[in-house]
């Protein structure tokens, strides 16, 4: 003879397999991508104090931002991928009782910054390039540092 304990385990596990497969249960990946690639290899072409602007225009294309600078100019491409999770578990009360189903989730989300600043002077000569991937943080905390 089987006890009440089991039974109730046994009757509560056959009815979250029964939500589950009723479609109770779902899980969510987003990807969202804003921007082209700062390809290295391109990157790797550019050499400072001989690349032009015109040929770096040429190899990369129309910046995303051109930010005038005191005594210099800075293009900078961006690119943005966002992962956003979510999980969601709902109890489709409504077929049982009057009230409203219940819902319960979790997400989260990560963003990454792929970045390519180039620093020109007056004269249209690279001075300085910097490349940032997989970073955190939006490239004005990194863009500066001296070195």
């Amino acid at each position: 003879m089987v006890s009440l304990s089991k039974r109730v385990i046994f009757s509560a596990a056959l009815a979250m397999a029964v939500l589950f497969v009723a479609g109770c249960v779902s899980y969510r990946l987003t990807k969202v991508e804003v921007g082209r690639p700062a390809e290295r290899d391109a990157a790797g072409q550019l050499e400072s104090g001989q690349t032009t602007l015109t040929a770096a225009l040429q190899l990369l294309g129309a910046p995303d931002r051109i930010i005038g600078l005191e005594r210099r100019n800075l293009l900078v491409y961006r690119r943005s991928i966002s992962y956003e999770n979510s999980l969601t578990v709902s109890i489709p009360l409504t077929d049982f009782v009057v009230f409203n189903s219940t819902e319960f989730s979790a997400a989260g989300g990560l963003v990454r910054f792929d970045i390519l600043a180039l620093f020109f002077t007056p004269q249209g000569i690279l001075e300085k390039a910097v490349l940032e991937s997989g970073s955190e943080e939006p490239y004005f905390r990194t863009l500066f540092k001296r070195g």
